[in-house]
């Protein structure tokens, strides 16, 4: 027998994989397939046999002496299958025959519900759960419970009790080697495959990715390449905007943003595709015209994230392998092991070593509240509102990137002089007279260290940092707290996402990396009081940096996200205090 999509009621075979948008049965390796003669999986349901071949005649002729009702669907108008055979299911009164009929579309959002054929006959099934093995729970333990509330059909990585079992008798259960890897080609199948109806970009690195994603979206979109993005900052497409629950969706989400997308006109879409993404087959399924390498450095190693370096290196790596063009930062140390053995096409941009897109005569540019840079590359000169030699990569990778789809260079350039990237050195203007302050993401030792050297090249009078850590290693909180004591000029340590650490405890330790030579520090755990503490301290010429959080909408705290928003929190902040301050007469 054929592999049951759900719970007995679609039955694919023969040609049947294909028409669903999955492989062939022997290239799904790990697959166990619930075969027609398990009557008790069968008896008294309604099924529909997909195929047309002898296999898929047989199965339905078995079946429609265990069914209720079979309906036997085929993309031409004759079988394959032996005339007496055909003969033998044509007899049978419970059986019906859809021809020159193509599973299009599988029906039901949030829970799968039906088939609809290419006649527009819908057929009714009910609902498919795949377990996942996570980092902290496994939902295998809650099999019985997702089948008692409706579920028709479980995929499972690993055997389950024989107890559960039992208690399933309805149930097709269907094992996989991989059921996030089977999840993203049942869901590319489920939302009617719409990767293939738009032109797919990824990026890829370890930072960069959120600038690059969210600067080439904006730049297509004002040259009319009707484009999406998703990232960090949630999801974006056609005027609305999507929160999302992690940089790169589990692969259910992402093709339903997808067909949303899709269905909203969009073309093309820019994605942010994290080492987590590549590494738990989140894109598994989807071919990417262009994927971008912008950096790598020791990133997400831990007991929940990646064992070691090389195999969080390796995971950003597989996206070279599923697209057509790869685009490569040359000046990255790492560049050369990402390209080496990608089959795709390459080409590469740097500042400083040879490349296919080069940047010369790189300056900073300040005016007012505007921090950025200018550049001149393949003979076109650019100005971006994004400051620091970082961002003329991110610059350079979204030139190479969209050029691939417009020869519009003079269009180009000013569609990109007019971008900012919420949340990424972010100046949020008329906060406190005389002073600057900047929103930014840096929560690592290497984005603070970029982030403060890029602040120092404006020359303020000084450099507040409020910053903090949580849910991460020792090392890294340390290399954070170390990065900030020689790069500023004071520092108040707050919360930043502490998850289910003790923000008292995380903020003592990293307080230990204030020494002799360090800048002064203060530790307050109410980030809103830090923000307050640090707007109390800022004088003319000051630059305040509020770092980890960006235009995160949230604090993650006990395995909860609290609603925060950084914006909203420090101009209430500064509003309080500039009321409570004497008015001059």
């Amino acid at each position: 027998g054929g592999p049951v999509l759900a719970r007995t009621v679609v039955l694919a075979t023969g040609a049947g994989p294909r028409r669903l948008g999955l492989p062939r049965e022997d290239t799904l390796p790990g697959v166990s397939y619930c075969a027609a003669c398990d009557g008790a999986f069968f008896r008294g349901k309604d099924v529909a046999v997909v195929g047309g071949g002898n296999s898929a005649v047989g199965e339905a002729l078995l079946l429609s002496r265990l069914c209720r009702h079979v309906t036997l669907v085929h993309r031409r108008s004759t079988f394959r299958a032996s005339a007496a055979e055909l003969a033998a299911l044509e007899k049978q009164d419970n059986v019906t025959f859809c021809r020159n009929s193509i599973v299009t579309e599988l029906l039901g959002r949030e829970r799968l519900t039906g088939i609809r054929l290419q006649n527009g006959r819908e057929l009714e099934i009910s609902g498919l759960f795949v377990c996942i093995v996570g980092t902290q729970r496994d939902s295998h333990d809650y099999a019985a419970d997702v089948a008692a509330k409706g579920a028709a059909v479980l995929a499972i990585q690993h055997d389950l009790p024989a107890e559960v079992l039992a208690a399933l008798p309805d149930v097709t259960v269907v094992k996989f080697e991989n059921t996030r890897y089977a999840m993203a080609l049942l869901s590319t199948a489920y939302f009617g495959r719409p990767a293939l109806e738009m032109t797919m970009v990824g990026v890829t690195g370890t930072k960069g990715k959120t600038t690059v994603a969210e600067t080439a979206c904006s730049v297509m979109n004002r040259m009319g390449l009707a484009c999406g993005v998703i990232g960090s900052n949630g999801a974006a497409y056609a005027g609305k905007h999507v929160g999302t629950s992690n940089t790169t969706p589990e692969s259910y989400e992402l093709m339903r943003l997808f067909r949303a997308m899709r269905d909203e006109g969009v073309r093309y879409v820019v994605m942010e595709v994290s080492s987590q993404a590549l590494a738990r087959h989140r894109v598994d399924g989807i071919t990417f015209d262009t994927a971008v390498f912008t950096n790598l450095s020791p990133d997400h190693i831990g007991t929940e994230e990646h064992p070691d370096y090389a195999h969080y290196r390796d995971s950003k790596k597989r996206l070279f392998a599923q697209c057509r063009h790869g685009i490569f930062n040359a000046d990255d140390p790492e560049a050369e092991y990402m390209m080496a053995g990608s089959p795709c096409e390459k080409s590469t941009y740097a500042i400083h070593r040879p490349a296919d897109l080069r940047a010369e005569g790189v300056n900073i540019l300040k005016a007012g509240d505007l921090f950025g840079m200018e550049f001149t590359a393949a003979g076109t000169t650019y100005h971006i509102r994004m400051p620091g030699e970082y961002n003329v990569y991110n610059a350079l990778a979204v030139v190479a990137l969209v050029g691939r789809y417009t020869d519009r260079t003079c269009e180009l350039a000013e569609a990109l002089s007019y971008v900012t990237v919420p949340g990424r050195f972010e100046v949020l203007p008329d906060v406190m007279p005389g002073c600057t302050v900047v929103l930014d993401f840096a929560h690592n030792s290497i984005s603070m260290n970029a982030l403060l050297q890029t602040a120092r090249s404006y020359d303020p009078a000084r450099i507040i940092a409020v910053f903090g850590t949580g849910g991460r290693t020792r090392v890294r909180r340390h290399q954070l707290g170390e990065a900030v004591a020689k790069g500023a000029d004071l520092a108040i340590i707050t919360t930043d996402d502490p998850d289910r650490d003790d923000p008292a405890e995380v903020i003592a330790d990293i307080a230990t990396c204030f020494g002799p030579g360090s800048c002064p520090h203060v530790g307050i755990v109410d980030r809103r009081e830090a923000v307050r503490y640090a707007l109390e301290q800022m004088r003319p010429g000051d630059m305040l940096l509020l770092c980890g959080k960006g235009r995160e909408g949230y604090q993650l705290v006990q395995g909860k996200k609290i609603p925060y928003d950084e914006e909203e929190t420090v101009r209430s902040c500064a509003r309080e205090l500039l009321e409570s301050r004497p008015q001059a007469l």
